[in-house]
């Protein structure tokens, strides 16, 4: 259970923290402005990684083991955090920021992480003046590799949810419950940042999130080869992030062959190349995403197979990329721009949205059923645990708090009561429930209902309102899949439908609460939901107190 939860609260904890350090991003000092390397045209707060950090950190620190090792990446992590948000603050000089890193690496090798055992060395481990110049240059390459690659909206976040997908996939497949555990927190931490840095973004991850990630990345997979499963392929970390690896190559190679600096920017980075070429915005991640998805993919199927033939795939995808540029430049290849033409989904849509009735239905139908399902997985539950009491009262006093003395932040409000209420009461519905009860069937089909509302709402009202993006099929997908890494002792727990009823019902709350939807309902959707949101919770309280 710590895993899914370590997952979920991460999660949600990110999506809360974002709005807040966005809305004072600029007192900070922490917003993007625009540049010729970049593709954005306006301020842009870059506060997403501070959120990230801070809700991965929450789990982890929760229901983490801390030996010396782990301790030692976390903190390693924090100061390359650090590091990274000052560097947001005040643009440093590529000197100090290498500094911030090889502090973080250095304090990292002091706890024990060495990347110890190499491809074509054999299987036992290389001497430290190999292993520790090695796991420098590996960590390094890590976060300078991922931090370059932030270069689109959810780009970087991206294919390192891909990566550590695969790590926590082969660190539970090996029993490493911690690492999945780390694994997965970072992962919350990402997918819920994502939902605010879907193109176009209205915040980016800046240094301190996008050098987290990488030296993240870096030191789980480290963990993964080293600790957890010494038999897997030392040259697997290749594969786990072969696509940023391959890209830091690629172009340092080029500025070298050219004659200049290694490090002197430029747009000559696979997706300044591809959209040069001509393919739009989410085109150009998502071909990105394919690759590295194919990449880590590899890993896992070939993770005990010899060093040449990871190598070999590793150098065979670079091979194809690069050609593939080779190629574009000497034909002169550019994606043919098409005409777009109302479709006929969008006259279909257009039909829909005549009927002024139906989008007040659809939200009011919404609205309804998750006021319904809170309380009744709150009161229908054949008990309440009393870890369950204590998060209720934790997060209701400080929601009555703010209620009285800080009322704007109400949006916000209803989303953390929301969220939490949603996660226990699903629980509760569908695993403390008397066997063979209809209710837990009936929520199904509600649940049901509310998607099939959703969808039809989102076609029905203005895009502007509420968009559907790539980044919230990752969602979808990788809430349906996690729950399936629990441990063994959790399998007689109905996950998938708990993860369904999550996804749907996260959705729904991101729908009712989003500005565009609550300003012409008159704020009634958001602020009904946070009343039977902290109503629920009252319930979990008081039930999980008197054992009721």
């Amino acid at each position: 259970m710590n895993l899914f939860f370590g997952f979920v609260v991460a999660l949600f904890a990110t999506l809360v923290l974002i709005p807040p350090l966005a809305r004072f991003a600029g007192d900070l000092g922490l917003m993007d402005r625009p540049a010729p390397r970049k593709v954005h045209d306006r301020l842009i707060p870059r506060c997403g990684g501070i959120a990230v950090v801070l809700g991965a950190a929450i789990p982890v620190l929760l229901w983490m083991p801390l030996d010396q090792k782990t301790w030692s990446v976390v903190i390693a992590a924090t100061v390359v955090a650090l590091f990274g948000m000052w560097d947001d603050r005040s643009d440093l000089n590529y000197k100090w920021k290498l500094f911030g890193q090889i502090v973080a690496v250095m304090i990292a090798l002091q706890g024990g992480l060495v990347l110890d055992r190499l491809p074509f060395f054999g299987l036992d481990p290389v001497a430290p003046w190999i292993s520790y110049p090695v796991t420098v240059l590996f960590l390094l390459g890590a976060t300078n590799a991922i931090n370059l690659s932030d270069g689109l909206d959810g780009l970087a976040a991206g294919c390192v949810l891909l990566t550590l997908g695969a790590v926590t996939a082969l660190s539970y497949m090996a029993d490493g419950a911690s690492l999945a555990l780390m694994a997965l927190a970072v992962m919350g931490g990402i997918l819920g940042f994502l939902r605010y840095n879907t193109y176009p973004a209205v915040v980016f991850l800046g240094d301190s999130g996008s050098q987290f990630l990488g030296f993240a990345a870096g030191a789980l997979t480290i963990l993964l080869c080293n600790e957890v499963n010494p038999a897997l392929n030392p040259a697997l970390p290749l594969l786990l992030l072969g696509l940023p690896i391959f890209d830091t190559l690629y172009v340092m190679t080029q500025r070298v062959v050219q004659g200049r600096s290694p490090f002197a920017p430029d747009r000559n980075h696979i997706h300044h190349r591809l959209l040069a070429l001509g393919f739009k915005h989410y085109e150009v991640v998502s071909i990105i995403y394919l690759i590295q998805a194919l990449l880590v993919c590899a890993a896992v199927l070939l993770s005990y197979n010899s060093d040449a033939l990871i190598v070999c795939v590793f150098a065979a995808a670079g091979g194809l990329v690069a050609g593939f540029f080779c190629w574009a430049r000497i034909a002169a290849f550019q994606v043919r721009a098409v005409a777009e033409s109302q479709s006929r989904v969008e006259r279909r849509n257009l039909l829909l949205r005549r009927a002024h009735w139906l989008p007040m239905l659809s939200i009011r139908y919404m609205t309804a059923s998750i006021a319904a399902f809170l309380m009744l997985g709150a009161l229908a539950a054949g008990s309440v645990p009393m870890d369950f009491a204590i998060l209720a009262i934790g997060l209701l006093v400080p929601i009555g708090i703010l209620v009285v003395f800080v009322p704007q932040s109400w949006r916000q409000l209803a989303r953390l009561s929301t969220y939490v209420a949603a996660l226990l009461t699903a629980y509760l519905l569908l695993s403390q429930a008397p066997a063979g009860w209809w209710l837990p069937r009936a929520a199904d089909y509600g649940v049901v209902g509310v998607a099939v509302a959703l969808v039809l709402a989102i076609r029905i009202t203005r895009r502007e309102q509420f968009r559907i993006t790539p980044q919230d099929l990752l969602i979808v997908l990788f809430g349906i899949l996690i729950p399936n890494l629990a441990p063994e002792v959790l399998s007689d727990l109905p996950l998938g439908r708990m993860a369904f009823h999550l996804v749907v019902l996260f959705y729904a709350t991101e729908f009712l609460l989003s500005a565009g939807i609550t300003a012409h309902n008159d704020r009634r959707a958001g602020r009904t939901t946070l009343f039977f949101s902290t109503a629920a919770l009252a319930v979990v309280a008081a039930r999980g107190l008197t054992g009721y």
